[in-house]
């Protein structure tokens, strides 16, 4: 680092007149068996906690700053507030975990791939779940843990290695797997774990207007208390890092800041309130993350926003009460990446106004993927969700939702009423409408939408005239097998008279309900 003087000329440095910033890269080291007395953070000589090389870095960051962390557990509470140089996104301070290796390279047996839709060997199975087949290892504590195939690549970088799901004698189960080389007898592979920063709760401001990288599977633990706090304009990446812990949230952000998530593993005990928070404008990406165990009270979510936005892609939810949950104006948004959902009692919980996009769902016990209320809306993909009975949940003030596949809506149907003086072409959106004449001196024509399955319209005579109920080119009005001519139409003047339509296909609406006297088109 360099000093920069401020405004006197001459002389020499006064107190108060310097401000310290980078002039290059730097590298600290931090081991359990140093120092933060003696230690200079150099690798012979390295500090003993995260937080001395933090402190020890320059206020601005110019360059890319690293943070390497030998194996070990780490009781600290970490406080970041640096300012980096805005105009450029490439710099970056960056906190490195080594691994520590649990087991030597081993062979694995032929492997069993599940939840494919029934892609063949030899298809990239990227983001779906492998269970392997060991040969040589018995060790039942894999699961939370890295598998990495070797393949001569060494271990150096995270973008090979996969989350241990579960482990069972000799049988891995993996997730978000790439086939990147080929599995068979003769592969070995490694499990590892990485260094352990066990983490007390921090200020409410843990990382502010700064841009700051946790890599390569460090691990952030607290048994209580908000902790991994960023906001302020921050951006924070976590890559391969483990949040497992008790808290009540793992990765919180607000004010217009912003997190991406690579592969991080959130596993939390039944007093956990939520996984990744992200409120007031927040960003929070989640990219092969898994969520597992945020079980109990109603409060219980693996990632939740208010106000904010999210995504995620090839994501792992395991066993929560709210997979993901949106309040007020969140908009959550799921791409066609393999989401798996498994043993929760809700999958995407939509609610005020809020928006999901493109839900897809594999195999999701009691998934209520549509519960929507004040009117929000959700969309999803009847193709990928197992259990289509609960789609129709909707909270009592309604909402809709639309399947992507079959491009059929679904909504609560709240008693919605337009009154109609002259004639008017309803939409499909307004499905599920009351439509009346009252007011008209004349007959009233409201003519439906065309026909698509699953709408539906509501109709009432409350003025003595004609309301007649007119159907769209090339579609029929049909009633105990009794149909209109195509584009015909049944009416009524009779007050008090109701009629119920409903769309089976693409050509016939079928009144499901007719009080009072109707005729139709002769």
């Amino acid at each position: 680092m360099y000093l920069v003087k401020r405004g006197s000329s001459g002389g020499g440095p006064v107190a108060g007149d310097y401000i310290d910033k980078t002039i290059a890269a730097l590298t600290y080291y931090v081991a359990t068996t140093g120092s933060d007395i003696t230690g200079t953070g150099t690798l012979l000589n390295p500090f003993a906690s995260i937080q001395k090389a933090i402190d020890t870095l320059p206020g601005q960051i110019n360059h890319d700053c690293l943070i390497n962390v030998a194996a070990g557990t780490y009781n600290t509470n970490l406080y970041i507030a640096k300012v980096y140089n805005t105009s450029s996104a490439t710099r970056y301070l960056r906190i490195q975990g080594e691994r520590t290796i649990l087991a030597g390279p081993m062979a694995i047996g032929s492997l069993a791939v599940v939840n494919t839709v029934g892609e063949a060997d030899g298809i990239n199975y990227q983001n779906l779940v492998l269970t392997i087949p060991g040969s040589s290892f018995t060790v039942n504590e894999f699961a939370g843990k890295w598998f990495l195939p070797t393949s001569g690549k060494g271990y150096s970088t995270y973008d090979l290695a996969y989350m241990v799901i579960s482990n069972t004698a000799d049988t891995l189960t993996l997730r978000n797997v790439a086939l990147l080389t080929t599995f068979d007898a003769t592969t070995n592979f490694i499990i590892f774990e990485p260094a352990v920063i066990t983490t007390r709760p921090v200020s409410t401001v843990g990382c502010q207007k700064s841009l700051v990288v946790h890599y390569n599977s460090l691990s952030f633990k607290a048994s209580s208390g908000t902790y991994n706090v960023f906001d302020k304009d921050s951006a924070v990446w976590y890559s391969g890092c483990d949040m497992t812990r008790s808290g009540p949230s793992s990765i919180h952000g607000s004010i217009a800041s912003e997190a991406t998530c690579y592969g991080v593993l959130t596993d939390g005990a039944s007093t956990a309130a939520s996984g990744h928070v992200a409120s007031n404008l927040a960003v929070l990406a989640h990219n092969n993350c898994v969520f597992r165990n945020f079980t109990g009270a109603s409060n219980r979510q693996a990632a939740y926003l208010t106000n904010s936005i999210g995504s995620a892609v090839g994501c792992y939810f395991d066993n929560n009460y709210y997979d993901v949950r949106c309040l007020q104006d969140s908009t959550y948004a799921f791409t066609n990446s393999g989401n798996l959902c498994l043993n929760g009692n809700y999958g995407f919980y939509a609610q005020r106004g809020g928006t999901i996009d493109a839900i897809y769902c594999i195999s999701k016990a009691h998934i209520y993927v549509n519960r929507v209320a004040d009117g929000g809306i959700v969309e999803f993909s009847s193709a990928l969700v197992s259990y289509t009975t609960d789609l129709n949940y909707f909270d009592s003030a309604g909402g809709l939702a639309i399947d992507v596949t079959t491009d059929i809506l679904y909504r609560k149907i709240v008693v919605q009423r337009q009154d109609k003086t002259s004639d008017y072409t309803a939409v499909a959106i307004k499905s599920g409408m009351l439509y009346t004449n009252t007011g008209a001196t004349g007959e009233v024509i409201v003519t439906l939408p065309s026909a698509v399955a699953g709408l539906c319209q509501d109709f009432s005579v409350e003025a003595a005239q004609y309301l007649r109920v007119k159907a769209a080119a090339g579609d029929i009005i049909s009633y105990l097998g009794d149909n209109s001519a195509a584009a015909g139409y049944w009416r009524s003047n009779v007050e008090g008279a109701q009629l119920r339509v409903e769309c089976r296909n693409t050509t016939e609406w079928r009144i499901t309900y007719m009080l009072g006297a109707w005729t139709k088109d002769s």
